[in-house]
């Protein structure tokens, strides 16, 4: 995966506010330390994880001193941004992603196919019938009622 979820309101958390008063660094720096380390969480295995997060490349990448970054960190820990496991908090939570539902979705609709009487190995056939019959006969979308 190549992606990850940012919160809504992540640039207005005031808790960010309390990590750069605490960190002598600006809310700005902090909200891209905190890009940074989801950027790492999300590369990271498990992923969520800081593990092997290096504070001086990242000092670097951000343009502040390593004991800004590391005083950073601390109060991102004292906050609970990141968890007593070094993972950002809530990492899965706001990570979810489309396969749960998926999963919950297939699971619903094999069991209406099994109470009306299609075997598991049928499905797939009834399902593209469906499809065809709501797709019409030129390929244009058909609406079913």
């Amino acid at each position: 995966m190549n992606w990850y979820k940012a919160f809504h309101g992540l640039p207005y958390d005031p808790q960010l506010a309390v990590v750069a008063k605490r960190a002598g660094i600006s809310r700005a720096e902090v909200l891209a330390l905190m890009i940074a380390l989801m950027d790492h969480a999300s590369q990271n295995n498990p992923r969520g994880s800081l593990e092997r997060l290096d504070a001086e490349k990242l000092a670097l990448a951000l343009d502040l001193d390593v004991s800004q970054i590391e005083t950073s960190l601390q109060a991102l820990r004292d906050k609970g941004l990141v968890a007593q496991d070094n993972t950002l908090s809530d990492w899965a939570g706001r990570q979810n992603t489309s396969t749960d539902r998926v999963r919950a979705y297939r699971a619903r609709h094999r069991k209406h196919l099994r109470r009306n009487g299609v075997a598991d190995d049928d499905a797939p056939a009834v399902i593209a019938a469906r499809h065809a019959r709501l797709r019409g006969r030129d390929g244009s979308a058909a609406h079913e009622f």
